[in-house]
């Protein structure tokens, strides 16, 4: 509780502005009578119950703000802790199961992620109820949980096949019955709302295939996501440092295994096989298709990895003093992530900068062609107000007469303000070149004015605080859009 306590006086909200684009997504729902609803598409893309979760408490609460969101996840990550404390008391016993809540609740990446409006600890929790309701044989909870956990992120149906698979080879019908049940009525539901907005079945899938790759090549054609070919080694054990434990004990682990297959234990099994399929097959992503090498991909199968942890640490060491140190060194790791926490925050800085100029300057009337909702949450701007890049340049305007395509959807939304910034989501750059290099230009009977210009290349402080998060290009402008024609 004092970390969750010092990790929110921090201040740090999100590392990459997804939060943001949640409460935006959640907010747009309510608005239009539960419907699920974005300004930017992806409400064929991202997968809707946690938007709808959220978005039931910012309703109930008359709040849409981000700290409904760290209200909802710490709630969820000390459920989560708790069943895995009952998970390894009832294979190892009480002392091992609470150390082994405690250091979940510890680890650097779980706890950034139980203070974000992000669907990973959800997603993490929904796991280890599947495992908990299988142990205990209640397996009619498999039909809500699979119903669930299919509409909540795309890893945890991931798994959810994994542990199908395994349910079927042991021919344990029952729970795969469950199982799959719930997991082909809610991809079927999910896929029937894709089909009636794009006329695809499958359009969930190919854009997130799509846009992994798409954000992999802006990444690294701009500079980013550049690293050595052992950076995805790292991030395993940035997220779940005792790997490092187990491979050093890794004859003491091959014991354990082997005498779990001969006891026939399915449990420890089967959570060994759901992890290593979740990690291998993150690990693989990380070279060449997901954007970066990144420690959050692991973890909403780090409560699983826990569990094993301990489980395997109970038939090697059971002294109290191995605990103490897991429990010490877990603290040090912790408090050495607070650091690049922080300067992670700061991924948004751009935005943010233009958000302080719109709180000290409030734009006129008009709407505002505007990519950034990290910009639109912390600026107070009307939600109503701002549009993407999705709205203004369709994929039809990707044709020979895409100008005026673009230039119609600019009057009939009565944009009158831009915000530009290079980021692999917007195309405002794509439309108007000029606006890395000039400061007023004239666009098909537009005259387009920059209002601000954020750029850390004129302050030494800035331009040093992001190298050492090793993010480029991190300028950002607003401009007015003025109907030249028109006067």
């Amino acid at each position: 509780m004092i970390f969750r306590i010092l990790y929110h006086f921090i201040g740090i909200v999100d590392f990459w502005g997804d939060s943001y684009h949640n409460v935006y997504i959640s907010w747009l729902t309510v608005e239009n009578d539960w419907i699920y609803s974005d300004y930017a598409g992806r409400e064929v893309v991202w997968l809707p119950f946690y938007r709808y979760l959220s978005g039931l408490l910012m309703f109930l609460f008359n709040s849409y703000s981000l700290e409904i969101g760290y209200i909802l996840n710490a709630a969820l990550s000390a459920l989560c802790c708790g069943t895995v404390a009952v998970l390894v008391e009832s294979r190892a016993n009480q002392k091992f199961g609470l150390y082994a809540g405690i250091i979940l609740g510890l680890l650097p990446w779980y706890l950034a992620y139980s203070h974000m409006n992000m669907p990973e600890i959800l997603s993490s929790l929904i796991l280890v109820m599947m495992i908990y309701v299988w142990e205990k044989q209640q397996y009619q909870w498999l039909l809500l949980i699979a119903f669930v956990g299919v509409l909540t992120r795309s890893e945890v149906t991931f798994v959810m096949v994994v542990f199908g698979v395994i349910l079927l080879l042991k021919k344990q019908w029952n729970p795969a019955f469950y199982l799959a049940s719930g997991s082909v009525v809610g991809l079927l539901i999910w896929g029937i709302w894709c089909y009636s907005i794009t006329g695809d079945f499958f359009w969930w899938v190919n854009e997130r295939i799509v846009g992994s790759t798409w954000v992999n090549f802006y990444q690294h054609s701009h500079g980013y996501g550049e690293g050595a070919w052992y950076y995805p080694f790292i991030t395993i054990f940035i997220s779940f440092p005792f790997i490092v434990l187990m491979i050093a004990k890794s004859r003491a682990l091959y014991k354990f295994v082997k005498d779990e297959w001969n006891k026939e234990s399915l449990f420890s099994l089967t959570l060994t096989a759901l992890l290593l399929s979740h990690w291998i097959f993150i690990f693989s992503l990380q070279y060449g298709v997901i954007g970066y090498p990144d420690p959050k991909y692991y973890v909403v199968t780090l409560p699983i990895a826990t569990i094993l942890f301990f489980i395997w640490l109970y038939h090697l060491d059971t002294s109290k003093r191995t605990l103490n140190a897991i429990f010490i060194f877990t603290t040090i790791f912790l408090v050495g992530h607070l650091v690049p926490f922080y300067y992670m925050n700061y991924s948004d800085f751009n935005a943010t900068k233009v958000a302080g100029y719109l709180q000290a300057n409030p734009p006129g009337e008009g709407n505002i062609w505007m990519d950034f909702t990290s910009t639109w949450y912390q600026s107070g701007i009307g939600a109503e107000r701002i549009y993407s890049s999705k709205q203004i340049t369709p994929r039809e305007a990707i044709s020979e007469n895409f100008e005026s395509i673009i230039e119609e959807n600019m009057i009939l939304n009565d944009i009158r303000y831009i915000m530009a910034a290079p980021a692999s989501f917007t195309n405002v750059l794509n439309v108007f070149p000029q606006m890395n290099t000039s400061d007023d230009f004239i666009w098909r009977g537009f005259r387009i004015h920059q209002l601000y210009k954020f750029d850390p290349q004129t302050s030494l402080d800035e331009l040093n605080a992001i190298e050492r998060m090793g993010i480029h290009e991190q300028w950002a402008s607003f401009w007015e859009v003025t109907f030249v024609e028109a006067q």
